[in-house]
């Protein structure tokens, strides 16, 4: 589909056949699907975060409690956890004016 906006505006525009003839053009379009690919990964560790959390408190409420496998999802849930605090921190740096 892309492909397609891309070319009717080329045959429309003949500034856009300069500008797609721009490295910086390029790197522009990789740096906005690059950004959207960690916006999506950052969803995903989200959902995954708050699945986990779920399903620790479901295994908690049990009557027969597996200790090892909710350590082990409690281990799972903090690398997540701090994997989106990095990326958080990385995307929005806590700048001390």
């Amino acid at each position: 589909m892309i492909d397609l906006i891309n070319n009717q505006q080329q045959e429309t525009s003949p500034r856009f056949a300069i500008l797609m003839e721009n490295p910086s053009f390029e790197l522009h379009t990789e740096q906005v699907q690059q950004e959207a690919r960690e916006k999506q990964e950052l969803g995903e560790m989200r959902s995954q975060h708050v699945d986990l959390d779920a399903r620790i408190s479901e295994l908690s409420c049990e009557k027969i409690v597996d200790h090892s496998v909710i350590r082990h999802l409690r281990k799972q849930r903090l690398q997540l956890k701090e994997k989106l605090i990095y990326y958080d921190q990385t995307e929005y740096p806590d700048i001390i004016a």
